[in-house]
């Protein structure tokens, strides 16, 4: 098997299906499987997924959030490579294929990803920087502005980065290994950007190419239960990711400088509990 596309769903039934048949009708020339763990959904995904007989189809009995659910996926893949795909995405090319024949003329201990299309063919985020006490508290400072222009660069051909997004991460089973898999103490954020910061300890590059074509409607599960919850657990995710990667007194200083800066602007919020819950969670989580 060369390759096995690992897709977590969540109450995405219908991105899922439109993300499956898009890699059935697009991938050629190579020997792939397609694994779809659901994370308990309550929207009837379950029984639909289970009569697909195209896919190895995973029902959690809870949701484990994303990243232990591609663990519970990586333990069923039979391929040499793994590409962690979202719901929310649409294959337009023979992506998996492009992936899997860079990786194999070029280096195959790497991790691959692409310039992501948003439904409007502009470039979506595809990639970032690690983040350090400076750049988040460079973006707690512009949340009161969430039109803000992206600061990804464009480039053509093959390129570095230091995190690829989660939504497309192509990678050997044997890279995915030795890094740990993802740290499941990570419900929902970050955790990819935890998997390659440890990666980059060990030498292993991330690397954006720009011929496979992959649409990313950006945020699927979250959009549609939309709420203050999945904030809450952005910043519970950061924070987490700032103690794990910083001396403890740049940790407590990160803690104390976002609190400063979050505590007049969460007034502008709407709802009394939403405001509580935040300050609850700034206050209190991952001490």
């Amino acid at each position: 098997m060369d390759v096995s596309v690992i897709i977590v769903n969540y109450n995405t039934i219908e991105l899922t299906l439109n993300c499956i048949n898009s890699i059935f009708t697009h991938t050629l020339g190579i020997d792939f499987e397609v694994i779809v763990v659901d994370n308990n959904s309550d929207d009837g995904s379950g029984e639909i997924l289970r009569l697909d007989k195209r896919i190895v189809f995973i029902q959690n009995l809870a949701n484990e959030g994303f990243g232990s659910a591609n663990n519970t996926g990586y333990q069923y893949a039979k391929g040499k490579y793994l590409f962690l795909l979202n719901s929310d995405t649409i294959l337009l090319n023979n992506a998996i294929k492009l992936f899997y024949d860079y990786a194999e003329q070029h280096l195959s201990s790497c991790v691959y990803g692409t310039m992501l299309l948003n439904p409007d063919n502009t470039y979506g985020h595809s990639y970032g920087k690690f983040p350090t006490i400076l750049n988040r508290l460079g973006f707690i400072l512009t949340l009161p502005f969430p039109n803000k222009k992206s600061e990804e660069k464009l480039f053509e051909g093959a390129f570095h980065v230091d995190y690829i997004t989660g939504a497309d991460m192509f990678l050997t089973r044997e890279t995915f290994e030795k890094a740990g898999l993802f740290d499941t103490a990570f419900f929902m954020y970050y955790e990819e950007t935890d998997l390659q910061k440890r990666m980059s300890q060990m030498g292993i590059e991330r690397i954006i190419i720009d011929s496979p074509k992959i649409v990313h409607y950006n945020g699927g599960s979250s959009k549609r239960k939309r709420s203050n919850r999945n904030d809450f657990r952005g910043f519970e995710s950061l924070f987490r990711y700032m103690k794990k990667h910083n001396s403890y007194m740049s940790y407590l200083s990160f803690r104390i400088l976002s609190f400063l800066i979050l505590f007049p602007l969460v007034f502008y919020w709407t709802g009394r509990k939403a405001k509580l819950r935040f300050l609850h969670t700034i206050l209190t989580s991952i001490n």
